[in-house]
């Protein structure tokens, strides 16, 4: 009887702990299918969230531009950049000015100052360091537009404001600034030059032999009827520093036969032109040495080109640190602070 009882407990024993397992087994899938539907909904949330964020992101925006439009006191302006003179230093630009209320006697005046963008990340900059606020008066050129043409200091970026005068009452509104370099009669070069190879020379071990290059590719913009107002260039050099002491420099020439990629129309209607040290006269690469390295020198390749009107157009674009252990050299590019092309 004991034996059958123990029979008989052993199997209930071993029932319960198969129907435990399936239980447990059939938990655990629930608990997976759970997971994935909270998974599910958390994306579904993410993504409404951000469907609502972006929609009230646009709406704000609308919102916030419809009050400025209502609060401003134009209906519109123009800014058209004119002639740069290298000899005067002096850039030219027109600003249309059309306020929203106006009479025979509104008078309207322009607000302007300049600014120098050294250092501040844009790719080209003049040597320049802006100047203070000046006015300007907006005399009525047509029925309700008034203009003000300016022959001011050259200048990365001016600063604009626009003041309407009806009887005692004056209003003023900033306007956005404008930059200079990409609006004006200027080169916009793409340089690039600096060491091809280096090693150790032979017979010297503070001393290299060494392989340079440089390269200049304009980017040139042309109108409808495939004319280009962009200035020529006439000329441009590499030189090569040690420690900030000129070492040599060598002319570049122009490309006269151009590149297959040069014929290449961007979207904006902008062709390349390729110029580099390309011929028997101006090699595009050169041999060279630099002899008595010493540990930590730096050497550091500038080129520079001119346009027909006289601007100049500089870019540091290498700069290598050599170190000296154990009489072996080696060299290691460094980050140029300045990447800006500067233009003189």
């Amino acid at each position: 009887m004991n034996k059958k009882w123990k029979i008989a407990a052993v199997s209930f024993l071993c029932a319960v702990a198969l129907l435990s397992v399936s239980f447990s087994a059939v938990t655990l899938m629930r608990l997976r299918k759970l997971e994935e539907n909270v998974t599910l909904v958390q994306h579904s949330v993410t993504s409404i969230d951000s469907d609502i964020n972006s929609t009230l992101n646009s709406a704000i925006t609308t919102i916030t531009q419809s009050a400025e439009k209502n609060a401003s006191i134009l209906s519109d302006y123009r800014v058209k950049w004119g002639e740069c003179s290298h000899d005067d230093q002096t850039m030219q630009v027109t600003i249309r000015i059309m306020p929203k209320e106006y009479n025979d006697d509104t008078q309207v005046r322009l607000r302007y100052s300049g600014f120098s963008a050294k250092d501040s990340g844009y790719d080209m900059v003049f040597d320049t360091e802006g100047f203070e606020e000046r006015i300007a008066e907006a005399p009525r050129v047509e029925n309700g537009v008034y203009q003000a043409q300016l022959t001011i200091p050259l200048a990365d970026y001016i600063s604009l404001s626009a003041e309407v005068q009806n009887g005692t009452v004056i209003r003023q509104e900033k306007l956005d600034d404008q930059y200079a370099a990409w609006n004006l009669n200027l080169l916009h070069p793409q340089m690039s030059g600096g060491f091809d190879s280096y090693s150790v020379h032979a017979s010297s071990k503070n001393s290299i032999d060494y392989t340079a290059y440089a390269s200049v590719d304009l980017l040139t913009s042309y109108d409808v009827g495939g004319v280009s107002s962009a200035p020529q260039m006439t000329g441009g050099t590499i030189t090569l520093y040690l420690n900030g002491k000129e070492v040599t420099t060598r002319q570049l020439g122009q490309n006269e036969t151009e590149e297959e990629s040069a014929h290449t129309t961007q979207k904006n209607g902008e062709i390349h032109h390729v110029w580099s040290s390309n011929n028997d006269t101006y090699p595009t690469s050169w041999s060279g040495k630099l002899e008595n390295l010493q540990d930590r020198d730096v050497v550091s390749f500038v080129i520079r080109v001119q346009d027909e009107n006289g601007f100049i157009y500089e870019k540091e674009v290498e700069r290598c640190l050599f170190e000296i252990k154990n009489e072996m050299i080696s060299g290691t590019d460094q980050t140029i602070p300045d990447t800006e092309i500067l233009i003189r």
